[in-house]
């Protein structure tokens, strides 16, 4: 038998494995790259996800001003800041949030007067109806067109209704002469507090300023204002931004006034610049006609539906101006009232050369 060699840790088979420390640099080694790259994953995710949402947001600003300017396509007269909210006698107004009950917290900001042909009506309309009258089925009948009074408003109404994030929402309302549903069974079921717009003799023009008065202010006595529930107002989009930033583009627009004046609502003692409009100012002696433009500036707010509104408040305060305009997309346009129903053309000089 051979003698047996001494133990000489040098002569070690390879097979016989790593120390401990060497697996345990090893196994550290490993964790500081998977946290690094578990690191850049999720702020990929993160920053994927605050994309999405700003994106979101800005497409939900864009859809809303592009379904405002299509339902202004055929506006024959839009209220400027002296008609909305407060009321001028003088000019012809009595004052659109005196005519209209809103409900809390629902502050109008464009309000008009548009054309809309009737749906769906047989032909030709009943007359024996005891909420019309014969003339009127008789003057449905030919034109096949009415007018509405459609109104944008802001709800600061916080927390905002489910299922909506906030911070503020815009509400659309429109008050008709009659309702659509009864108007194609053939039955003119008039709107309680809906009053025609209409040329009379003398001072009993009821203009679109001075709806639903008189040019002399003589008012409805009954139906006034007329009373309108939450949800007659549905809502048109969520991620309205809730703060005052100072942004007021009517000032550039027209510096002294006289032509544009700016719609805003004032929520507490701040008016919030997210949603206003500058109107241009309507001719109070033509009950229609008068060529009228608004611009219009919407500003959305991301960070109530990434962060939650504490979260997204603590943000608004601590971050710069810079980062917060990423996530504070702002939408401006202009937008013309287009009828021409009723409208009388500028008189034209065939002697001028």
């Amino acid at each position: 038998m051979p003698p047996r060699l001494p133990f000489n840790r040098r002569l070690r088979p390879r097979w016989l494995g790593f120390t401990l420390v060497e697996l345990l640099v090893a196994a550290f080694i490993g964790a500081l790259m998977v946290t690094a790259l578990a690191g850049f994953v999720v702020e990929i995710n993160t920053t994927n996800g605050q994309e999405t949402v700003r994106a979101e947001t800005q497409q939900a600003m864009s859809q809303a001003l592009d379904y405002i300017q299509a339902d202004m396509r055929q506006a024959v007269y839009i209220y400027d800041a002296n008609c909305v909210l407060t009321n001028d006698i003088s000019d012809y107004c009595p004052g659109l949030t005196n005519a209209i009950s809103f409900p809390a917290n629902i502050t109008p900001v464009l309000a008009f007067w548009k054309l809309e042909t009737t749906p769906g009506l047989p032909s030709p309309i009943p007359t024996a109806t005891t909420s019309a009258t014969y003339q009127e089925a008789q003057d449905l009948n030919v034109s096949r067109n009415l007018y509405s009074l459609v109104v944008y408003s802001l709800d600061s109404t916080t927390p905002p209704s489910s299922p909506f994030s906030g911070p503020y929402l815009i509400r659309r309302y429109i008050l008709r002469q009659y309702n659509w549903t009864d108007l194609a069974a053939g039955t003119l079921v008039a709107t309680p507090g809906y009053v025609r717009p209409y040329s009379g003799a003398g001072d009993n023009n009821i203009l679109f300023r001075s709806w639903p008065c008189t040019e002399n202010t003589t008012c409805p006595t009954s139906n006034y204002p007329v009373v309108t529930a939450l949800s007659d107002h549905e809502v048109l989009t969520d991620l309205v931004d809730n703060q005052s930033l100072g942004v007021d583009y009517c000032t550039t627009l027209d510096p002294t006034g006289t032509t544009y004046n700016r719609v805003i609502a004032t929520v507490g003692s701040q008016a919030i610049d997210s949603f206003y409009a500058c109107v241009r100012i309507g001719d109070e002696t033509a009950s229609a006609g008068s060529v009228q433009d608004a611009y219009l500036s919407l500003r959305g707010n991301a960070l109530y539906k990434l962060y939650g509104a504490t979260t997204a408040a603590g943000f608004e305060t601590t971050k710069s101006t810079q980062d917060l305009d990423t996530y504070l997309p702002t939408l401006t346009t202009q937008v013309q009232a287009r009828s021409v129903f009723e409208r009388v053309p500028p008189a034209v000089n065939y002697n001028s050369p």
